[in-house]
């Protein structure tokens, strides 16, 4: 029988130098060295070899190395020892070692010929896989969230111009009507527009990638948001309840990181009450002062709490008490980043009378109230006699409705209509126009063709260019700095529309 001590196992694999630091290595390393003949059995091996095939010295030595392997996997183990004998250094492998009264392992297999010895010596080097098997499911998700951040500038894009295109004529009929009770009908077709454009605007706000669009945030708006983005979700089985105090500062942050911060800590709210009985379940968005330059942001939930050998692990990556269907264990990793990379905390504390309260302390940037703003006063739509405008859209309902409405509006207006960068470059050329309403994305080059020829054709067209964007590109309000006027996002309100080429003619 093989004696597995420190002292002679240098001697028996590959030659190594019978020193004390070549001893540590073997019996420190994570990875499982194992050395077979050239019949394929197993020499001698290491604690990491020990532990991973859960059987000691005595249980290995003299055992085939092909025992180990799972049937399934022993033709491509065979394959890389024949390949290793011949002094080949085959590529690594994952193969499934098997273990007695325990489940098989993964492990990343290597393999070499070991030198200054005549019988075909083969070390076997084995690293475990185990925890990269249960990330994998997770990664594979986050690569998914990913790709839903590239797709929402599609959908958003897609979606918004036929609301566009549904609203504008809505707006445009209900000029036309007289009756209360037809008005109402409208006002609430039109309601439910606008709340579906909102969704997609907070979807591809949440999901769009930005790493340093840092901005001054008002919290009750961002509350707002991730209030409406949570119920289109999770619907209004749980009620959510906003509490933001008046005297609550603005912060300076990145609007989707905190959005993405908020929405999961939202979610796991939602999950921790599934099981509370309904008369108890709520979730409440609360933002307080915090001293002169802090605020805070709770989110509480009436649920089971978290117990306490726990509350040390919570804001581990992957650490999940979920299944692996409803979570990832990234959430509250993420909400732990967005609140570092912001100059703040996280902190967990129960709820009184049961729950838990996770609280975001931020920065405060400046003593502004946090109060959302309050609606503006319905006015009839107006627009200054003889206004000469040119409408580019490649959305037929998006040109007739909106054109329909100004002439409505105003009967002495001149609208011209292009679908394409050419109708339009051709336009200018013929005529003069004292605003241009430009959508971004149309064949021929969409709004870049256009503005290039414009600077060239009529350049005091460009500061009383209004963009329109179905997609909320941010280069769109890039492009404002070069001069264009203004950006509108799909779909907008019509009375907008007539206010903003009532300040172009007028800045004329």
């Amino acid at each position: 029988m093989l004696d597995p001590s420190p002292t002679i196992l240098p001697g028996l694999h590959a030659g190594m130098p019978a020193t004390q630091d070549a001893q540590g290595i073997w019996a420190a390393s994570p990875l499982a060295f194992v050395v077979v003949d050239g019949d394929g059995i197993v020499q001698t091996t290491n604690p990491a070899g020990e532990r991973l095939f859960a059987r000691d010295q005595h249980g290995l030595h003299g055992r085939s190395f092909q025992e180990l392997v799972d049937p399934m996997d022993r033709g491509a183990a065979d394959d890389m020892l024949r390949r290793a004998r011949q002094g080949e250094i085959p590529a690594r492998q994952e193969v499934r070692f098997l273990r007695p009264h325990a489940a098989p392992v993964v492990g990343g297999l290597s393999l070499a010929r070991m030198g200054g010895h005549t019988d075909g010596r083969t070390i076997a080097v084995i690293r475990d896989l185990t925890h990269e098997q249960t990330l994998r499911p997770n990664l594979l998700q986050t690569e998914k969230l990913a790709a839903m951040g590239a797709v929402a500038a599609t959908v958003a894009h897609e979606v918004n111009n036929p609301l566009m295109g549904a609203s504008s004529s809505l707006q445009t009929l209900r000029l036309m009507l007289v009756g209360t009770e037809k008005r109402e009908l409208l006002d609430t077709a039109l309601a439910e527009i606008a709340r579906a454009a909102r969704i997609v605007q907070d979807l591809r706000q949440f999901a769009h990638r930005t790493d340093d669009e840092k901005q001054k945030l008002n919290l009750a708006d961002l509350l707002q948001s991730v209030t409406k983005l949570h119920t289109s979700t999770h619907g209004h089985v749980i009620p959510v309840v906003v509490q933001c105090a008046p005297d609550t500062p603005g912060i300076i942050g990145v609007r989707n990181h905190l959005l993405q911060a908020l929405r999961n800590l939202m979610r796991n709210a939602h999950q921790a009450m599934e099981s509370t009985p309904p008369e108890r379940r709520c979730i409440t968005l609360r933002t307080k002062r915090r001293g002169a330059d802090a605020v805070s942001i709770e989110v509480e939930d009436r649920g089971p709490g978290v117990p306490a050998d726990l509350r040390n692990r919570i804001f581990e990556a992957f650490f999940s008490t979920k299944n692996a269907t409803e979570g990832t264990g990234l959430g509250l990793t993420v909400v732990q980043a967005v609140a570092g990379s912001h100059g703040g905390r996280i902190d967990l504390l129960d709820t009184p009378g049961g729950g838990a309260t996770f609280t975001l302390v931020l920065p405060a940037c400046a003593d502004e109230p946090a109060l959302a703003p309050q609606p503006q006063a319905v006015d009839a739509p107006s627009l200054p006699d003889g206004v000469r405008l040119l409408l580019v859209d490649d959305e037929t309902a998006i040109r007739f409705s909106v054109a329909r409405f100004l002439r409505r509006v105003n009967p002495t207006i001149t609208v011209t209509e292009a679908a394409d960068a050419d109708a339009a470059i051709l336009a200018l050329r013929e005529h003069t126009f004292d605003v241009v309403l430009l959508d971004r994305h149309f064949p021929g080059g969409g709004d870049a063709t256009v503005l290039h020829e414009m600077a060239a054709i009529q350049p005091q067209l460009i500061p009383g260019t209004i963009l329109m964007s179905g997609a909320l590109d941010q280069d769109a309000h890039d492009t404002i700095g070069r001069g264009c006027g203004t950006v509108l996002n799909k779909p907008f309100d019509l009375r907008t529309l007539t206010r903003t080429i009532t300040q172009m003619v007028q800045r004329s």
